[in-house]
């Protein structure tokens, strides 16, 4: 609060300086530019490094956070190569995993996520993959839902997802297996800045969510243009994936 009251007190001293000195008609005051709003919507003790590969934003950056966290501005940093920095961290990739029907979870040998859009709602099953036996062994369905758990609070923060959101987790018969996966769940969406309410499992295993969305949900297209122009494929980079997580 004290930062953010110097911030204001900082921003008046401006535009109050810009009135004195400067010709009607003329600028007094300019909104944050892209990067210092998303850091003042999202910042948080979670972030360990910020990469940029442009100087002035970098700048503009730091300088925000010297406000409003001094001792954390050298967490921006400058990308400088000649490899572009999306292609370099491999963000094409990691977007076409992210947002297309099928999300994998990390760390789960093989288990997966199918995500569905309705009219009315969407839809979330958890899939243990077809190399595990997750229905024969109690603990390892608690692992793997766990980990759906924290996959599926990250996607419907990634994407945005509002309205009701019914997620149908591996059964499991065990109550306190139930109860420990919904306060996991709990847990994990309280990072969740948007408006939420979280029902606990039915009898039927089935988990329902209701989530405000603020803004339009994004959508981005994970499948490709057939080149034989037939229909559209999955992503090759994504079938790469795939191979290698096969392989491992």
């Amino acid at each position: 609060l004290h930062n953010d009251m110097n911030q204001l007190i900082e921003k008046w001293e401006d535009v109050f300086n810009n009135i004195k000195k400067q010709k009607v008609p003329s600028k007094v005051l300019s909104e944050d530019d892209k990067a210092s709003a998303i850091l003042r919507d999202n910042f948080n003790q979670d972030f360990v490094s910020i990469i940029c590969d442009d100087e002035q934003m970098v700048r503009g950056m730091q300088q925000y956070l010297e406000v409003i966290a001094p001792e954390r501005k050298n967490i921006v940093q400058f990308y400088d190569s000649h490899i572009p920095l999306l292609e370099y961290y491999n963000v094409e990739k990691q977007m076409k995993q992210s947002f297309g029907k099928h999300v994998n979870i990390a760390s789960s040998k093989g288990a997966y996520l199918v995500i569905e859009h309705t009219e009315a709602l969407h839809v979330i099953d958890v899939n243990s993959g077809s190399n595990i036996s997750a229905g024969t062994n109690k603990m390892h369905a608690l692992t793997v839902n766990k980990m759906a758990a924290t996959e599926i609070a990250r996607q419907l923060r990634l994407r945005d997802m509002g309205g009701i959101i019914v997620v149908d987790f591996i059964d499991m018969q065990n109550p306190d297996h139930r109860r420990e996966l919904f306060d996991l769940l709990k847990e994990e969406m309280s990072r969740d800045k948007a408006r939420h309410k979280i029902l606990p499992p039915s009898k039927f295993g089935l988990i329902q969510i209701t989530r405000q969305r603020t803004r339009p949900e994004k959508q981005i297209e994970t499948k490709e243009e057939n080149p034989n122009g037939d229909g559209e494929i999955m992503a090759p980079i994504v079938v790469v994936e795939k191979m290698e997580e096969t392989i491992r």
